[in-house]
């Protein structure tokens, strides 16, 4: 099953789709805000086989000069603002486009 949604509407379909526990072979697609550390945390295990996107994750091959010291720098100040524990979603792109 294809999802393209928005935040809102993202939270209230994964979380209808774990409480019907609709089975199909895969179900995911373009749905925003499953990259936000803050929903991922509310969702939690209800996120286990959902297929979506991200836009940058910690692996090797995206570990291009300078990211791991930018996401340290960013997670310091995201940490002393309460806000983006993760710093994986908007701020890497956002960097590397500079």
């Amino acid at each position: 099953m294809f999802v393209g949604s928005y935040v809102a509407d993202t939270s209230g379909m994964v979380r209808a789709v774990a409480e019907v526990k609709l089975r199909c072979t895969m179900f995911g697609g373009a749905m925003v805000g499953l990259q936000v550390a803050a929903l991922k945390q509310q969702l939690s295990g209800v996120l286990n086989g959902v297929v979506n996107y991200e836009l940058y994750l910690p692996e090797p091959t995206m570990q291009f000069a300078g990211t791991k010291e930018f996401i340290k720098r960013y997670r310091d100040v995201a940490a002393a603002e309460k806000i983006d524990p993760l710093g994986f979603y908007v701020p890497p792109t956002t960097y590397a486009q500079m």
